[in-house]
Formats: C-alpha cells, sequence, structure tokens
C-alpha cells in the first residue's frame, strides 16, 4: 500500500546547497563540534546545543570526554556565536564525571529551558551511560543539573547496555517529553522513555 504524505504550499524537501558558505558555518577555536540540537527561543534567536570536543583531549576524536556549548544566530542560519561550555562534565565520582554529550533541548511553557544530555561515567568511553537534565531561565543559561537522573547508569542503561542520543519535544498543554536510545541492550517491555519538567516515566529509571 502506498502513502501520500500531504506536503503544505510553498514547501519543498529540496536542498538549497547554494545557501552554505563561511556565513552558515559554525565558528570554532580549537575545538570540533559533534551532535545538535536547535531550539527557537521566545526572543526570536535561535539557540543550538553542540558537544564540544577540545582539540586537547587526550581521546580526540572521539567524544567520550566532551561538554555542551551554545551557540545563537538571529536568524537560524548566519551570524552564528558561540558562548561557551553550558553544561560540564561533573566531579569526580559523579554519573557525568567522565563528559556530558548529545544534547536535547526544548523550551518549557514558563521560558524555562531544558536540556537532556547522556552522562558518561567514563572519559574512555564504556557501558553504562546514564542521562541527565538540567534546566535554565534562558537559553545560555545558567543551567543547573537536576539531582534524579532521567535514567540511571545502572538502570535501563545498565548491563550492557548504554543511553544516548536524546531528543526532546515540547507538546501541546505544556508537556516535554525527552527520548533517548539505549545501544547494547534493550529498554523494558512497555517503558516510553518520556519525562516532563516534573514527572518521569518510573519504568525508564
Amino acid at each position: 500500500m502506498m502513502v501520500m504524505a500531504m506536503v503544505p504550499p510553498n514547501f519543498t524537501f529540496a536542498v538549497d546547497w547554494s545557501t552554505g558558505s563561511a556565513a552558515t558555518t559554525l565558528p570554532t577555536a580549537n575545538f570540533s563540534v559533534r551532535k545538535l540540537e536547535a531550539i527557537v527561543y521566545m526572543d526570536g534567536q535561535t539557540y543550538a546545543y553542540v558537544d564540544i570536543v577540545p582539540f586537547s583531549d587526550p581521546y580526540y576524536p572521539a567524544s567520550y570526554s566532551s561538554e555542551i556549548g551554545v551557540y545563537s544566530s538571529p536568524n537560524g542560519l548566519t551570524g552564528w556565536k558561540y558562548h561557551g561550555i553550558v553544561v560540564p562534565r561533573g566531579p569526580a565520582g559523579s554519573m557525568d564525571s567522565g563528559g556530558v554529550a548529545s544534547p536535547g533541548a526544548a523550551v518549557a511553557p514558563d521560558g524555562s529551558v531544558l536540556l537532556g544530555y547522556a552522562a558518561e561515567a567514563s572519559p574512555s568511553g564504556g557501558i553504562n551511560r546514564g542521562i541527565g537534565l538540567a534546566i535554565a531561565p534562558h537559553p545560555l543559561g545558567p543551567f543547573v543539573k537536576q539531582a534524579a537522573p532521567i535514567a540511571k547508569p545502572l538502570g535501563v542503561c545498565g548491563g550492557t547496555g548504554r543511553c544516548d542520543d536524546v531528543i526532546m519535544q515540547s507538546r501541546p498543554g505544556g508537556e516535554v517529553h525527552l527520548y533517548h536510545s539505549v545501544k547494547g541492550g534493550a529498554p523494558p517491555v512497555g517503558c516510553a522513555c518520556v519525562a516532563g519538567p516534573t514527572t518521569r516515566d518510573p519504568g525508564c529509571v
């Protein structure tokens, strides 16, 4: 059976490569950029959260020990400005002491920004990677990490599994959903791995 998608008027799936230039490229200094997640905030600016991997990192080009930085643009295409790290690695012994990566971002109804991330306990990588959440009143921060993880390193992300690839979505009614992958393992049956600003799926922790 063929399913026909309804395409809005004046919308095309064609890629316009002619718009690519130095003006549309994220500026970098002594680091590379990995996974990117962008939001359009209520001030009209686009904010892009990315993995920052310094060239000086002993594990470079692997991104296990990365941190999360943020860029802004007035239109989401050009004029990108780097504002620095907004979610750093945690202290020794913490769930994310090895690195934070794979950011997902969404805006709550009150204007606060929710930033989900993969939490790496070891800077050299490995299994048992959890999912954390940081919240800020503005896209540039300051972000405060929540004490309770979305997914514990030894819960759904434990055993042979590791959690990664955070995606977040603002929903009608004020909910914010967080989705993530489980690599090398399998989530419990019926576990949606979805969380709101103040609630979380107990089966996914």
